[in-house]
């Protein structure tokens, strides 16, 4: 009854992580496809007294932006081929299948990793116990690594944020707005951080 209901967990997880980013995916896409005109026309409202500083900014911000989206998709392309790999090596049913829920998974922040790890146990878990064991073992290794190391570096250079900030706001984003909140929290960091160094602290060095 325990292993029934956390396996239902663990599919609600799924489903609400793949759900939210097909959410932010089409609308990255709609945003993305409409942006040179939004752009154009908002841009023709600013005072052209500060128009060029302003665009300069806001290219900037979307620059970042883009940034963050390539550096997440190549953490998740990483976290894919290991997984593939190491379900593969153990002689996990569908290594390949899972690589692309680890794929998919890793796309979220945080929490991502761990919903595909735990889908790739308990899909080996059938296959063979000490299987399983080894592929959790492993894969809580890939984790820590993950979470510590190579997360922070890459959105640390793509979106030039610190890492430790980078982990803050993932943590924050998902607290306050679950999937959804931790997807979009690192660019929103990213350009809050953007406009501090770019207008706030100007501002107070020449007040």
């Amino acid at each position: 009854m325990a292993i029934g209901g956390g396996l239902m967990r663990v599919g609600t997880g799924i489903v609400d992580g793949v759900t939210g980013i097909l959410v932010v995916t089409a609308l990255t896409v709609y945003f993305f496809t409409t942006l040179p005109r939004v752009k154009a026309k908002a841009y023709q409202l600013l005072p052209r007294s500060r128009r060029d500083e302003i665009v300069a900014l806001v290219e900037e911000i979307l620059l970042s932006v883009g940034r963050y989206v390539g550096g997440q998709l190549g953490l998740a392309a990483i976290n894919a081929a290991f997984t593939f790999v190491v379900t593969g090596l153990v002689g996990s049913p569908a290594p390949a299948l899972l690589a692309v829920i680890a794929f998919i998974g890793a796309l979220i922040p945080v929490v991502g990793t761990v919903l595909g790890s735990t889908v790739a146990v308990l899909v080996t878990l059938t296959a063979s116990p000490t299987a399983a064991l080894v592929v959790a073992v492993v894969m809580i290794t890939y984790m820590q690594i993950e979470a510590y190391i190579l997360s922070p570096r890459v959105m640390a250079q793509a979106v030039a944020v610190p890492g430790a900030l980078v982990i803050i706001a993932a943590l924050a984003g998902a607290a306050l707005g679950g999937i959804i909140g931790a997807l979009v929290a690192v660019p929103l960091a990213a350009a809050g951080l953007l406009i501090l160094e770019r207008v706030v602290i100007p501002r107070q060095q020449r007040a």
